[in-house]
Protein backbone atom coordinates (compact mmCIF):
# COMPACT_ATOMS: atom_id res chain seq x y z
CA UNK A 1 0.00 0.00 0.00
CA UNK A 2 1.45 3.59 -1.10
CA UNK A 3 1.31 6.53 1.25
CA UNK A 4 0.06 9.61 0.22
CA UNK A 5 1.82 13.24 0.39
CA UNK A 6 0.23 14.55 3.93
CA UNK A 7 0.41 10.99 5.12
CA UNK A 8 4.48 11.40 4.08
CA UNK A 9 4.26 14.92 5.80
CA UNK A 10 2.53 13.63 8.83
CA UNK A 11 5.20 11.69 9.37
CA UNK A 12 8.02 13.90 8.64
CA UNK A 13 5.97 16.30 11.09
CA UNK A 14 6.11 13.98 13.84
CA UNK A 15 9.72 12.68 13.20
CA UNK A 16 10.81 16.24 13.31
CA UNK A 17 8.43 17.05 16.51
CA UNK A 18 10.59 13.66 17.81
CA UNK A 19 13.76 14.50 17.04
CA UNK A 20 13.44 18.08 18.49
CA UNK A 21 11.76 16.86 21.87
CA UNK A 22 14.71 14.13 22.10
CA UNK A 23 17.33 16.68 21.29
CA UNK A 24 17.34 17.76 25.44
CA UNK A 25 18.44 14.27 26.36
CA UNK A 26 22.02 15.56 25.32
CA UNK A 27 22.21 17.40 28.12
CA UNK A 28 22.42 14.05 29.74
CA UNK A 29 24.72 12.11 27.91
CA UNK A 30 26.91 15.17 27.79
CA UNK A 31 29.01 15.94 30.92
CA UNK A 32 30.04 19.20 29.02
CA UNK A 33 28.88 22.92 29.83
CA UNK A 34 25.96 23.84 28.08
CA UNK A 35 28.01 26.66 26.31
CA UNK A 36 29.95 24.25 24.82
CA UNK A 37 27.18 21.65 24.04
CA UNK A 38 25.29 24.56 22.62
CA UNK A 39 28.49 25.43 20.47
CA UNK A 40 29.04 22.55 19.11
CA UNK A 41 25.33 22.08 18.04
CA UNK A 42 25.12 25.29 16.26
CA UNK A 43 28.60 24.84 14.56
CA UNK A 44 27.69 21.99 13.39
CA UNK A 45 24.38 22.70 12.55
CA UNK A 46 25.87 25.79 10.33
CA UNK A 47 27.75 23.28 7.92
CA UNK A 48 25.14 21.13 7.39
CA UNK A 49 22.34 23.96 6.21
CA UNK A 50 25.32 25.89 4.26
CA UNK A 51 25.91 22.87 2.61
CA UNK A 52 21.79 22.42 1.85
CA UNK A 53 21.92 25.77 0.67
CA UNK A 54 25.18 24.88 -1.56
CA UNK A 55 23.12 22.36 -3.15
CA UNK A 56 19.72 23.77 -3.69
CA UNK A 57 21.53 26.95 -5.17
CA UNK A 58 20.23 29.48 -2.75
CA UNK A 59 22.13 32.83 -1.63
CA UNK A 60 24.42 33.54 0.44
CA UNK A 61 24.59 36.62 0.40
CA UNK A 62 22.16 39.65 2.62
CA UNK A 63 20.29 41.88 0.71
CA UNK A 64 21.03 44.93 3.42
CA UNK A 65 23.11 45.94 6.42
CA UNK A 66 19.86 45.97 8.54
CA UNK A 67 19.57 42.35 7.81
CA UNK A 68 22.98 41.74 8.91
CA UNK A 69 22.07 43.34 11.99
CA UNK A 70 18.89 41.70 12.81
CA UNK A 71 20.96 38.27 12.01
CA UNK A 72 23.47 39.39 14.58
CA UNK A 73 20.64 40.02 17.18
CA UNK A 74 18.70 36.59 15.98
CA UNK A 75 22.36 34.48 16.54
CA UNK A 76 22.72 35.83 19.89
CA UNK A 77 18.82 35.02 21.00
CA UNK A 78 19.33 31.11 19.40
CA UNK A 79 22.80 30.89 21.57
CA UNK A 80 21.12 32.58 24.51
CA UNK A 81 17.89 30.15 24.07
CA UNK A 82 19.32 26.92 23.69
CA UNK A 83 22.07 27.27 26.51
CA UNK A 84 19.56 28.70 28.91
CA UNK A 85 17.16 25.24 27.74
CA UNK A 86 20.31 22.72 28.39
CA UNK A 87 21.37 24.27 31.74
CA UNK A 88 17.63 24.12 32.64
CA UNK A 89 18.18 20.43 32.20
CA UNK A 90 21.03 20.05 33.95
CA UNK A 91 19.89 21.56 36.73
CA UNK A 92 16.64 20.02 37.22
CA UNK A 93 14.96 17.21 35.15
CA UNK A 94 14.18 17.15 31.35
CA UNK A 95 10.79 17.05 32.00
CA UNK A 96 10.92 20.64 34.30
CA UNK A 97 12.74 22.12 31.65
CA UNK A 98 10.38 20.97 28.59
CA UNK A 99 6.84 21.92 30.35
CA UNK A 100 8.54 25.69 31.27
CA UNK A 101 9.60 26.00 27.54
CA UNK A 102 6.26 25.12 26.12
CA UNK A 103 5.17 28.41 27.48
CA UNK A 104 6.62 30.13 24.90
CA UNK A 105 3.34 30.65 23.00
CA UNK A 106 1.60 32.46 25.78
CA UNK A 107 5.16 34.62 25.99
CA UNK A 108 4.94 35.24 21.76
CA UNK A 109 0.64 35.84 22.12
CA UNK A 110 1.82 38.54 25.09
CA UNK A 111 5.08 40.08 23.19
CA UNK A 112 2.76 40.64 19.96
CA UNK A 113 -0.03 42.09 22.39
CA UNK A 114 2.42 44.38 23.93
CA UNK A 115 4.19 45.51 20.32
CA UNK A 116 1.02 45.50 18.24
CA UNK A 117 -0.86 46.93 21.16
CA UNK A 118 -3.62 45.12 21.28
CA UNK A 119 -6.11 44.80 24.07
CA UNK A 120 -6.34 41.22 26.07
CA UNK A 121 -9.45 39.85 27.36
CA UNK A 122 -10.46 38.02 30.41
CA UNK A 123 -9.72 34.63 28.72
CA UNK A 124 -6.32 35.27 27.85
CA UNK A 125 -5.33 36.17 31.89
CA UNK A 126 -7.24 33.09 32.65
CA UNK A 127 -4.58 31.31 30.12
CA UNK A 128 -1.83 32.91 32.41
CA UNK A 129 -3.54 32.04 35.41
CA UNK A 130 -3.60 28.12 34.29
CA UNK A 131 -0.01 28.25 32.79
CA UNK A 132 0.98 29.32 36.06
CA UNK A 133 -0.97 26.78 38.34
CA UNK A 134 0.66 24.14 35.81
CA UNK A 135 3.71 25.81 36.32
CA UNK A 136 3.47 25.18 40.37
CA UNK A 137 2.81 21.26 39.56
CA UNK A 138 5.91 21.12 37.85
CA UNK A 139 7.55 22.69 40.53
CA UNK A 140 4.88 22.50 43.62
CA UNK A 141 8.14 23.20 46.56
CA UNK A 142 8.25 26.90 46.22
CA UNK A 143 11.34 27.68 48.55
CA UNK A 144 15.31 28.41 47.40
CA UNK A 145 16.54 26.09 50.25
CA UNK A 146 14.34 23.05 49.73
CA UNK A 147 14.58 22.32 46.02
CA UNK A 148 17.14 25.08 44.36
CA UNK A 149 17.76 22.73 41.40
CA UNK A 150 14.32 22.84 40.47
CA UNK A 151 13.78 26.61 40.34
CA UNK A 152 16.83 27.49 39.09
CA UNK A 153 15.58 25.04 36.20
CA UNK A 154 11.78 26.75 35.93
CA UNK A 155 13.84 29.93 35.77
CA UNK A 156 16.29 29.19 32.63
CA UNK A 157 13.32 27.04 31.26
CA UNK A 158 11.34 30.17 30.92
CA UNK A 159 14.48 32.14 29.83
CA UNK A 160 14.35 29.80 26.98
CA UNK A 161 10.64 29.98 26.50
CA UNK A 162 11.05 34.24 26.42
CA UNK A 163 14.17 34.15 23.95
CA UNK A 164 12.36 31.51 21.36
CA UNK A 165 9.11 33.94 21.74
CA UNK A 166 11.45 37.03 20.89
CA UNK A 167 12.74 34.33 18.18
CA UNK A 168 9.46 33.89 16.85
CA UNK A 169 8.01 36.87 16.18
CA UNK A 170 12.12 38.38 14.41
CA UNK A 171 11.43 34.79 12.31
CA UNK A 172 8.15 35.99 11.24
CA UNK A 173 9.89 39.68 10.19
CA UNK A 174 12.48 37.85 8.28
CA UNK A 175 10.57 35.13 6.40
CA UNK A 176 9.48 37.29 3.30
CA UNK A 177 12.70 38.03 2.45
CA UNK A 178 14.84 34.79 2.64
CA UNK A 179 13.89 30.97 3.11
CA UNK A 180 14.00 29.23 5.85
CA UNK A 181 16.82 27.72 5.22
CA UNK A 182 18.82 30.81 5.20
CA UNK A 183 17.70 32.18 8.35
CA UNK A 184 18.42 28.72 10.12
CA UNK A 185 22.00 29.52 8.56
CA UNK A 186 22.55 32.27 9.68
CA UNK A 187 21.01 32.39 13.08
CA UNK A 188 23.34 29.16 13.35
CA UNK A 189 26.38 30.85 12.11
CA UNK A 190 26.25 33.97 14.54
CA UNK A 191 25.18 31.92 17.45
CA UNK A 192 28.51 30.17 16.78
CA UNK A 193 30.51 33.05 16.53
CA UNK A 194 28.78 34.51 20.10
CA UNK A 195 29.76 31.78 21.91
CA UNK A 196 33.17 30.63 20.66
CA UNK A 197 35.43 32.58 23.21
CA UNK A 198 33.89 30.44 25.87
CA UNK A 199 36.71 27.95 24.29
CA UNK A 200 38.83 29.94 26.10
CA UNK A 201 37.25 30.68 29.48
CA UNK A 202 36.17 27.37 30.27
CA UNK A 203 38.13 23.90 31.34
CA UNK A 204 37.33 21.05 29.22
CA UNK A 205 38.18 18.01 27.67
CA UNK A 206 36.74 16.48 24.46
CA UNK A 207 36.38 13.14 23.77
CA UNK A 208 36.03 11.91 20.52
CA UNK A 209 32.28 9.86 22.25
CA UNK A 210 31.68 13.88 23.00
CA UNK A 211 32.54 15.31 20.01
CA UNK A 212 30.58 12.41 17.79
CA UNK A 213 27.55 13.47 20.33
CA UNK A 214 27.46 16.82 18.85
CA UNK A 215 27.72 16.37 15.44
CA UNK A 216 24.96 13.60 15.92
CA UNK A 217 22.83 16.40 17.85
CA UNK A 218 23.81 19.36 15.19
CA UNK A 219 23.10 17.37 11.69
CA UNK A 220 20.67 15.22 12.49
CA UNK A 221 18.54 16.60 15.93
CA UNK A 222 19.27 19.54 14.50
CA UNK A 223 19.58 20.64 10.76
CA UNK A 224 17.71 17.24 9.92
CA UNK A 225 14.81 17.79 12.21
CA UNK A 226 14.17 21.26 10.69
CA UNK A 227 14.37 20.03 6.91
CA UNK A 228 11.31 17.41 7.61
CA UNK A 229 9.58 20.41 9.57
CA UNK A 230 9.58 22.35 6.32
CA UNK A 231 9.05 19.31 3.86
CA UNK A 232 5.69 18.84 5.86
CA UNK A 233 4.59 22.58 5.52
CA UNK A 234 4.00 21.91 1.17
CA UNK A 235 1.16 18.84 2.32
CA UNK A 236 -0.12 20.30 5.94
CA UNK A 237 -1.35 23.87 7.02
CA UNK A 238 1.13 26.01 9.12
CA UNK A 239 -1.82 25.26 12.08
CA UNK A 240 -1.81 21.59 12.06
CA UNK A 241 2.31 21.95 11.77
CA UNK A 242 2.53 24.24 14.84
CA UNK A 243 0.11 22.10 16.92
CA UNK A 244 1.95 18.99 16.03
CA UNK A 245 5.46 20.62 16.78
CA UNK A 246 3.65 21.04 20.30
CA UNK A 247 4.36 17.76 21.07
CA UNK A 248 8.11 18.01 21.50
CA UNK A 249 7.55 18.14 25.31
CA UNK A 250 5.39 14.72 24.92
CA UNK A 251 7.95 13.03 23.16
CA UNK A 252 11.08 14.42 24.86
CA UNK A 253 9.44 13.01 28.71
CA UNK A 254 8.60 9.78 27.05
CA UNK A 255 11.90 9.41 25.65
CA UNK A 256 13.50 9.97 29.06
CA UNK A 257 11.33 7.36 30.70
CA UNK A 258 12.37 4.95 28.37
CA UNK A 259 16.05 5.87 27.85
CA UNK A 260 17.04 6.93 31.28
CA UNK A 261 14.27 5.87 33.19
CA UNK A 262 13.26 9.20 34.31
CA UNK A 263 9.55 8.80 35.47
CA UNK A 264 8.18 12.39 35.91
CA UNK A 265 5.43 12.58 39.07
CA UNK A 266 1.87 12.75 38.84
CA UNK A 267 2.16 16.30 39.69
CA UNK A 268 4.84 16.98 37.15
CA UNK A 269 2.43 15.42 33.96
CA UNK A 270 -0.42 17.06 35.43
CA UNK A 271 1.19 19.87 35.52
CA UNK A 272 2.60 20.01 32.07
CA UNK A 273 -0.95 18.90 30.35
CA UNK A 274 -2.04 22.13 32.29
CA UNK A 275 0.84 24.18 30.08
CA UNK A 276 0.25 22.35 27.11
CA UNK A 277 -3.56 23.05 27.43
CA UNK A 278 -3.05 26.92 27.60
CA UNK A 279 -0.48 26.88 24.63
CA UNK A 280 -2.39 25.29 22.19
CA UNK A 281 -5.40 27.17 23.30
CA UNK A 282 -3.59 30.18 21.87
CA UNK A 283 -1.77 28.93 19.57
CA UNK A 284 -5.52 28.16 17.77
CA UNK A 285 -6.59 30.98 19.27
CA UNK A 286 -4.42 33.39 17.47
CA UNK A 287 -4.91 32.02 13.99
CA UNK A 288 -1.69 33.00 13.57
CA UNK A 289 0.54 30.01 13.76
CA UNK A 290 3.52 29.75 15.26
CA UNK A 291 6.47 29.21 12.58
CA UNK A 292 8.94 27.45 14.22
CA UNK A 293 12.39 27.79 12.62
CA UNK A 294 15.28 26.17 13.81
CA UNK A 295 14.24 25.29 17.40
CA UNK A 296 14.40 22.19 19.86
Amino acid sequence: MSITKSSRALINLHSSALLFGMAGLFASWLTLNPLLIVLGRVFFASITLAIILKFKKQAFYLKSRRDLLRFVTLGFLLAFHWTSFFQAIQLSTLAIALFSFSTFPLFTFLLEALILKVPLAWSNFVLVLVSLGGLYLVVPIISWTESPNELHGLFWGLSSALSFALLAIANRALSGRYSAWQISFYQDLWATGFLLPALFFLDFQWSIEDIGLLILLGTVFTALAHGLYIASLKEIKATTASLIIALEPVYGVIAALILFNEVPTIRTVSGGLLILGASLYISIKSRKPLKIKSTL
